[in-house]
C-alpha cells in the first residue's frame, strides 16, 4: 500500500515537473516572441525609411500598404524611389499613401498610361519635396502646373534631370536651345542640379550652363553625368560649379547613396571637386599676388 503511495507521488511529481517545464517552455517561447515582434516594431521605421523599388517588390509593398495602417508610411517612408519596372497603377497607389516623403525618384514609365501619369504627378505635386529625380517630360508637367500650389517648388534643394531617348510628347514643351532645364528661377533653394544627358541629345553648350547657373541663384554645384569615355571627374572651365562625373554604372545603388548621404556619391564627389578647385585657385592667386 505503501509502495503504491509512494510511486503515485512520483508520478504526480514526474507530470507537475513536465507540466511546470512545458509551461515555463510555453511561457519563455510568448516572451521570445512578443520580444522579437516588438524589436521588429521598434525596427520598422528604420527599415521603412528608404524604400526602393521594381517590378518584383512593388506589388510586395502594396500588399504591406494593404495590411498595415496608411499613417505608418506616411509617417517613416522618407526615401522613395519608384524605377522605370514599376507599373503606373503600382506607383499611384504607393505613392497615394506615402504622403511624407522628402526624397523621390519617380523613373516610372508611364508612355502607355497617360491617365496614371496624370494621377502620379498630380500627388507628387503635394509631396513636401526636398529632392527629386525624374524624367524631363515629368519635370515640365509638374512645374508648369500652378507652382504657387505646389509645395515642393519652395523646398526643393536637389534637382536630377534625366533626358530620355524619346522627346515631349506632341503638344508639350520641350528643353529650348538656350535652356536645357528651364524654370529653375522657380526653385528658389535649389543648390545641387544634375544632368543626365542622353547619347541622342547633343551636348549641354556653354550657353545652356549659363543660362542654367544665371536662373539658379542659389546653386551651389551643377553636375553633368559624363558618358564621353574620358572617365574621370573635373570641374568645367565655364565655371567652378560645373562638374562633369562618370556616369554611375548602377543608378539605384548611387540613389541608395546619396539618401544615406554616403561620400562616395556623385552629390558629396561634386562639392569636394568644387571645394578643391576653389581652394587651388586660391593658391593659384596667392602665389600670384606674392
Amino acid at each position: 500500500m505503501l509502495s503504491s503511495s509512494i510511486l503515485g507521488l512520483a508520478c504526480a511529481s514526474y507530470w507537475y515537473q513536465n507540466e511546470l517545464a512545458h509551461g515555463l517552455f510555453i511561457h519563455l517561447s510568448n516572451l521570445l516572441y512578443t520580444n522579437t515582434l516588438m524589436r521588429l516594431y521598434r525596427l520598422q521605421p528604420y527599415i521603412f525609411d528608404i524604400v526602393v523599388l521594381g517590378s518584383t517588390d512593388a506589388p510586395l509593398f502594396r500588399r504591406s500598404v494593404n495590411s498595415m495602417p496608411a499613417q505608418f508610411f506616411a509617417t517613416h517612408v522618407k526615401n522613395l524611389c519608384l524605377s522605370v519596372s514599376v507599373e503606373p497603377e503600382d506607383a499611384t497607389t504607393i505613392l497615394r499613401v506615402c504622403r511624407g516623403v522628402k526624397n523621390l525618384a519617380f523613373w516610372v514609365d508611364h508612355l502607355a498610361n497617360p491617365s496614371a501619369r496624370s494621377h502620379s504627378l498630380s500627388l507628387i505635386a503635394t509631396l513636401h519635396l526636398h529632392r527629386l529625380s525624374t524624367e524631363i517630360t515629368y519635370y515640365l508637367d509638374l512645374i508648369r502646373s500652378d507652382s504657387q500650389q505646389q509645395a515642393w517648388v519652395q523646398r526643393l534643394t536637389h534637382l536630377d534631370v534625366i533626358f530620355g531617348t524619346h522627346g515631349p510628347e506632341d503638344g508639350q514643351e520641350g528643353p529650348s536651345p538656350q535652356t536645357v532645364v528651364p524654370h529653375l528661377d522657380q526653385l528658389p533653394r535649389l543648390t545641387h542640379l544634375g544632368l543626365r544627358p542622353s547619347w541622342t541629345r547633343p551636348p549641354v553648350s556653354k550657353a545652356d550652363l549659363r543660362a542654367m547657373l544665371d536662373a539658379a541663384l542659389s546653386l551651389v554645384v551643377l553636375v553633368i553625368y559624363d558618358e564621353s569615355g574620358i572617365g574621370h571627374e573635373r570641374v568645367s572651365s565655364v565655371d567652378r560649379r560645373v562638374v562633369y562625373i562618370p556616369y554611375p554604372p548602377n543608378v539605384i545603388l548611387e540613389w541608395e547613396g546619396q539618401a544615406h548621404g554616403d561620400e562616395m556619391s556623385v552629390w558629396t564627389k561634386a562639392e569636394g571637386l568644387v571645394r578643391r578647385h576653389a581652394a587651388e585657385q586660391r593658391g593659384v592667386y596667392f602665389c600670384q599676388d606674392s
